[in-house]
């Protein structure tokens, strides 16, 4: 699909186009009264403050790119304006709803919708994986957040539960409130993993594309189970540290459940979890080899 193209310009008068003048003042006046507030998100949340980095993250996968865009002819293409009207229906939906993610996240159709208009869809191609990573950079709405934060809080429990019978603990579970000899330890929104798990999953992304970290693996179906490969990882890790907690907590007190101590078991769980993904890339990659590589001859 390439769509009906519009007169091709030179790089240099692109810049001096009308097109690019109304989509530029498009831009600042429907995102830049926006963009505080989602910085403010960044800033008060601990579950997206990884957004600072992914704007300049999609910038640097553009920029990886450059040989690739340098080497696709510009097409403008004026079907492109469909994508910028859906960006703006998007946009107004939220602004009804006062649905902050929806505004927010019109943002994407809007980018590539210009990347079309402006340059054509084989440039957008290119250029598709960037614009969508800006996703990880809006949080979702409360409600979702929730939604899914409570079930792992309860898995996590329930993990470091048996873990502490196992262990020959005695213990009493009430929700995600577990009880000890001396200690009560509750497993909050922030130790549902899914602070962990977000900021995995981005990590999988740039993993999976490999522009930035060096290629893993090549194959698509390979590049989405190393995406998806995050969620387990995130989940069972952080059910293991919890239950680590907990177990410690049962040996040496509340002490051990705050602090320095808390947040450097935080950040192990979490560079142990990178490290097992890195090591599914790999695994997944060895299957990609050529059959005669993994012959007796070779």
């Amino acid at each position: 699909m390439s769509g009906a193209s519009v007169p091709e310009t030179s790089s240099r008068g692109a810049w001096f186009d009308p097109l690019v003048l109304v989509l530029g003042f498009g831009v600042l006046a429907m995102y830049g009264p926006l963009a505080p507030e989602l910085v403010s998100d960044w800033n008060r949340s601990g579950n997206y403050s990884h957004g600072w980095a992914v704007l300049p993250l999609a910038v640097a996968l553009v920029f990886a790119r450059r040989e690739r865009l340098a080497a696709t002819a510009r097409r403008p293409a004026a079907s492109g304006a469909w994508i910028v009207a859906a960006a703006v229906a998007i946009y107004l939906l939220g602004a009804a709803a006062s649905e902050f993610f929806l505004l927010r996240s019109s943002v994407v159709p809007w980018a590539l919708g210009c990347v079309v208009l402006l340059h054509g869809w084989r440039r957008a191609r290119v250029v598709a994986f960037p614009v969508a990573f800006l996703l990880f950079m809006i949080p979702p709405p409360t409600l979702v957040w929730n939604t899914i934060a409570l079930p792992l809080q309860l898995l996590a429990s329930r993990v470091a539960e048996w873990t502490l019978v196992l262990a020959g603990a005695s213990i009493e579970r009430d929700g995600n409130v577990i009880h000890l000899a001396g200690v009560s330890l509750e497993v909050a929104a922030a130790c549902s993993g899914l602070r962990s798990l977000v900021t995995l999953l981005a990590l999988a992304a740039l993993l999976a594309d490999g522009s930035l970290t060096g290629t893993i693996v090549r194959r698509f179906p390979n590049r989405v189970i190393l995406f998806l490969a995050a969620v387990p990882i995130a989940v069972l890790l952080n059910a293991v540290r919890v239950s680590a907690t907990a177990l410690a907590a049962a040996r040496v007190g509340e002490a051990a459940t705050t602090g320095w101590v808390h947040e450097a078991a935080g950040a192990v769980s979490f560079l142990f979890a990178l490290a097992t993904l890195w090591f599914v890339g790999k695994g997944l990659a060895r299957w990609e080899r050529p059959a005669r590589s993994r012959s007796p001859s070779a």
